[in-house]
């Protein structure tokens, strides 16, 4: 009766010091896990081309915000958006964001699908050929989306951080009336 005893706190003792063996896996530091609120991230080059992406992390799966495109020789596009952040790819440790963009060009507004590989540090926006799906301009071919363009993380208030629409290039100045 004894030796039985003496075994079950053996087999007890050795039970405890495989479990604190057992590692739980470490959290994830994308924008799903890390980030419940505003994350920001911008891009500017030499040459004056510069771009601005914030999103606002809603719960679940959802995310709105803004991007705004500015290359400097060319025509600006810029709107706010809607979408779904997608799961944690672990190998790359990033989340893919689809996104309807309601930008606007030349003086024109369009609905577009906007795809945005998230990291913690970083915002890698995809261009692509476009077509029309019913109103809303859709990636033709999806596999041959380009993510060339990444923006830097960065605090929203950051004075790059720009302002949604044209306002950023306005200087407006809030003064009282007398």
């Amino acid at each position: 009766m004894k030796n039985s005893k003496y075994i079950l706190i053996i087999v007890g003792v050795v039970l405890v010091g495989l479990l604190g063996l057992i590692k739980t896996p470490e959290k994830s530091s994308s924008i799903k896990d890390s980030d419940i609120g505003d994350v920001c991230y911008v891009w500017n080059n030499d040459s004056g081309d510069r771009a601005t992406l914030k999103m606002s992390y809603l719960g679940e799966d959802d995310v709105s915000g803004f991007f705004n495109y500015r290359p400097k020789e060319k025509d600006s596009k810029v709107g706010t958006f809607v979408g779904k952040l997608g799961p944690i790819n672990m190998t790359e440790n990033s989340s893919v964001a689809s996104l309807i963009w309601d930008s606007q060009a030349e003086g024109m507004n369009a609905k577009e699908e906007l795809s945005v590989i998230l990291s913690k540090d970083t915002a890698k926006i995809g261009f692509g050929e476009m077509k029309d799906s019913g109103g809303v301009y859709v990636y033709a071919n999806p596999d041959n989306i380009s993510y060339s363009l990444v923006l830097d993380r960065v605090e929203c208030s950051d004075s790059k951080v720009e302002i949604p629409g044209f306002e950023s290039d306005i200087n407006i100045t809030n003064s009282s009336a007398s």
